[in-house]
């Protein structure tokens, strides 16, 4: 697998700088095969029919004009960003959730930009899959010296849903009084 630009690895593009490969984790300490995994779920692949299709399907549902609508919206941006990871999520609907925001008015543009940060950011918590950082915290656990522990999926999806819900929720509505 070669280096793709589009992959949102700051790591990735930090070795890339340095001129060395960026899938190469032999002097970071960090299994990159891990990173090898996300890589694939870039802006391309994400792009594909079925999340285009989801978001066609709720777009005019998920106006940021309505409390239904915010929540909606968020659903939308938690559930893709841990089927595809939360960058890759962010450059598929940025530009969709701002024009459909911008029709309303500027202001709700701007909170359009705020909830999407919000939510793509908490959302990338709630599985391994969600962040790359996920996956080499994860990594590093079990690798560590010292009581190692194998973080699976499933431990850390039962201890990640609840305070996704609940950070995500006292989020939105302080956003919303922006």
């Amino acid at each position: 697998m070669g280096y793709n630009q589009g992959s949102g690895s700051d790591l990735g593009l930090w070795r890339k700088l340095k001129g060395q490969d960026p899938l190469d984790g032999s002097s970071s300490g960090i299994d990159c095969k891990y990173l090898k995994v996300l890589q694939p779920l870039d802006f391309n692949s994400v792009s594909g029919e079925l999340p285009s299709m989801l978001w066609e399907a709720v777009e005019r549902y998920s106006r940021i004009d309505s409390i239904d609508g915010i929540a909606l919206l968020s659903v939308v941006i938690l559930v893709l960003s841990n089927v595809a990871s939360n960058v890759p999520t962010v450059l598929l609907v940025e530009s969709r959730v701002a024009a459909s925001a911008a029709l309303i008015s500027a202001s709700k543009e701007a909170c359009a930009w705020l909830i999407l940060a919000w939510v793509s950011t908490v959302a990338g918590n709630l599985s391994l899959l969600g962040s790359a950082a996920n996956l080499i915290v994860c990594e590093q656990a079990r690798r560590a010296q010292f009581y190692g522990h194998n973080l699976s999926f499933w431990s850390h999806l039962k201890f990640r849903v609840l305070s996704t819900i609940i950070v995500t929720t006292i989020g939105l509505p302080l956003i919303r009084s922006y």
